[in-house]
């Protein structure tokens, strides 16, 4: 509505009440995700969503420049595991939904790996998880974006 009023046109009443509606509408929808995202959470969740030594802001940028055999599935979760540098691990859905961002320990990283809980991806399931992400990240003047997943 702005922008034509802007250009000097003007809508007829009834569309301006059409585009009204619709953005009320996501509006509405947008502030339930957010209430019941609010009631989800766990207290734990909230305090460490406000933790600013949390890794969650590098989840995007260390999975866009991981290298297949930094790649891991988590069998006990059945979650994809994404070592990063500085001990930063990154825990993602299969589809690619990041969950959470933690810092561990180089011996942490080793025994879940040497115990078998995390299991080097195959690189065709690797490459394939990596293109499933490259096409939801959309490019960022002509690079891959590098944005929070959280």
């Amino acid at each position: 509505l702005i922008s034509q009023s802007k250009d000097g046109k003007r809508s007829s009443l009834q569309s301006s009440r059409e585009l009204v509606v619709e953005a009320l509408i996501e509006s509405r929808a947008h502030l339930k995700t957010l209430r019941r995202r609010s009631e989800r959470r766990t207290q734990h969740a909230e305090e460490r969503s406000d933790d600013p030594d949390r890794p969650t802001s590098a989840a995007i940028s260390d999975l866009m420049a991981c290298d297949p055999k930094d790649l891991f599935h988590d069998r006990k979760e059945s979650t994809i595991v994404v070592r990063g540098s500085q001990g930063r691990v990154h825990i993602f859905t299969v589809n690619g939904r990041h969950i959470t961002s933690a810092n561990y320990s180089s011996e942490a990283i080793q025994s879940r790996i040497a115990r078998g809980r995390w299991r080097p991806m195959e690189e065709g399931k690797a490459g394939s998880f990596l293109e499933q992400i490259y096409k939801k990240i959309p490019p960022h003047d002509g690079d891959s974006a590098v944005s929070d997943a959280s």
